[in-house]
């Protein structure tokens, strides 16, 4: 433990590897498919928080599938609220491309010509 740490208790936050948004989840599959009970999201949806620029195109054509959190950048809240040819839309009209899509299963869907993660 660190100097900072034993003197606020925390982590240094520049030896902790930012994350992108973009790891494997629980499941080995890329992307979240986050919903509320009873509802299923139709892709699997990622923001790389490293290349996200915050503009907030996202939420204006997937309202409800993107939120901002507190350092102003993109997540995803529930990908079940919009469908798949919004979706893919907000991700095309990303002005980073920050968003990536999958099927459930797994597959690229956007974009299609970009290495896996």
């Amino acid at each position: 433990m660190g100097f900072l740490d034993k003197l606020f208790g925390k982590k240094e936050p520049w030896k902790e590897p930012k994350k992108t948004g973009l790891e494997p989840q629980e499941d080995g599959l890329p992307g979240v498919t986050t919903a509320p009970p009873g509802r299923e999201a139709t892709l699997r949806i990622a923001v790389d928080r490293q290349a996200c620029v915050g503009s907030g195109d996202c939420m204006e054509i997937a309202p409800g599938v993107f939120e901002f959190d507190e350092e102003g950048l993109a997540v995803v809240v529930d990908a079940s609220a919009a469908d798949r040819e919004t979706l893919l839309l907000a991700a095309e009209r990303c002005p980073s491309q920050a968003i990536k899509l999958w099927e459930l299963d797994g597959t690229r869907v956007y974009p299609q010509d970009a290495s896996p993660g």
